[in-house]
């Protein structure tokens, strides 16, 4: 077991948290070998730029993972050579395998990167878990680190379990918005119906009231106009048409009877 600070190379998570402090990006270059590499620490050491070595697995393969790890340390002694000590990371690039990302944590990569693309979905997420949970055993300040900057350490199925934890939130929030618009709406409705109960009694009343004159009308035509009419009866005055007999109407109009369509006291007075 080769740990990546014995190369004197850096963590990802430390150049990121630089960057975004800073406000500036930072190169990520493939190499296969001494000449590419030699080319990248020069350009990065001139423009004092942190960079990130990237190595796939055909690479690693390729220049052999020995040889890396030498390369590695001399990208940092040849940059303090060239008189700008820049941090480095050497990361593992779409590693493919659980083994791949395990050999490279072991012998000195200080990122590796798993790409479970090409398996299906659960399996993908498996995977990923596995290997992520082997590279927090080696960063022993991962999580101090999440901690004091306020993020939440997830992998994929914590992070499936967060989301369903936001959604279900969400959710409560729109069944809440939802509650206080139906006590809005109820409320908005009982005052109306309110309204068109006060309305329809009223109606009532002057239903009531226009039967009582009907009513008085009536007893006014049978207790005068038809007394008159009988005295000039009398006197040889008649018609052939007989007078109509006028029917008494009776009109109560009907009261609600339910509490909440009853109107108050003071209304019924008026």
């Amino acid at each position: 077991m080769l740990h990546y600070k014995e190369l004197g190379l850096v963590n990802s998570r430390e150049l990121f948290k630089a960057a975004m402090k800073g406000g500036y990006a930072i190169p990520a270059f493939n190499f296969n070998n001494l000449e590419q590499l030699q080319a990248i620490i020069s350009a990065c050491v001139e423009t004092k730029s942190p960079v990130i070595l990237q190595v796939s697995k055909g690479a690693r393969k390729y220049a052999n993972q020995t040889l890396l790890q030498y390369l590695a340390k001399g990208a940092v002694e040849y940059a303090k050579e060239l008189g700008y000590q820049i941090p480095i990371v050497l990361h593992l690039d779409h590693g493919d395998s659980f083994e791949t990302c395990k050999s490279c944590i072991e012998t000195g990569f200080s990122s590796v990167m798993i790409d479970g693309s090409h398996f299906p979905y659960e399996e993908n997420v498996r995977l990923t878990k596995q290997v992520v949970d082997l590279a927090h055993q080696y960063d022993d300040g991962l999580f101090e680190f999440a901690a004091a900057n306020n993020v939440h350490l997830a992998t994929p199925h914590t992070l499936i379990a967060l989301l369903n934890t936001v959604a279900l939130g969400w959710q409560q929030r729109s069944l809440a918005e939802s509650a206080e618009q139906i006590v809005l709406l109820g409320t908005r409705l009982y005052e109306r119906i309110g309204t068109v109960a006060g309305h329809l009694a009223a109606v009532g009343k002057s239903l009531e009231s226009a039967g009582a004159s009907y009513n008085k009308a009536v007893g006014s035509v049978e207790s005068q106009l038809l007394t008159t009419a009988r005295e000039l009866r009398t006197l040889g005055v008649s018609s052939a048409k007989a007078a109509a007999e006028l029917p008494v109407v009776d009109v109560t109009s009907r009261a609600f009877a339910k509490p909440e369509l009853a109107l108050p006291a003071e209304q019924h007075a008026a």
